[in-house]
């Protein structure tokens, strides 16, 4: 059937599967209409390509999870505010006072040490 005879019969299918139904044109899905059994055995072109939709699927499957660890962990990330951000700058800017302040008396007491000697 052509697509002139389809558009006149109201609803119609051509050769090409193009279906023509209530005024408007549209492609049926080959996997509906592909035979995939000859008989009680596999086509072997059915066999094929299901084995290359598995390793597609396969692939898919392992950039998921990968693609699944890195939210996981992104999620975990501690969400830090503004205020918490300055406190911990606060404390780290005192250990290294601190540090220094001891260095400085170490240094202190070494040159008085040196000098009495």
């Amino acid at each position: 059937m052509s697509v002139n005879e389809a558009r006149e019969s109201g609803n119609g299918i051509t050769k090409e599967c193009d279906l023509y139904r209530n005024f408007a044109l549209s492609k049926i899905n080959p996997r509906l209409y592909q035979s995939s059994y000859i008989g009680r055995s596999l086509d072997e072109r059915f066999i094929k390509e299901k084995n290359i939709e598995l390793q597609n699927n396969l692939a898919n499957l392992g950039s998921f999870r990968s693609l699944s660890s890195l939210i996981t962990e992104a999620n975990n990330l501690a969400i830090l505010n503004s205020n918490e951000i300055s406190i911990i700058l606060e404390d780290i800017l005192l250990g290294i006072k601190r540090k220094e302040q001891v260095e400085s008396k170490r240094n202190i007491r070494k040159t008085k040490k040196e000098k009495s000697l």
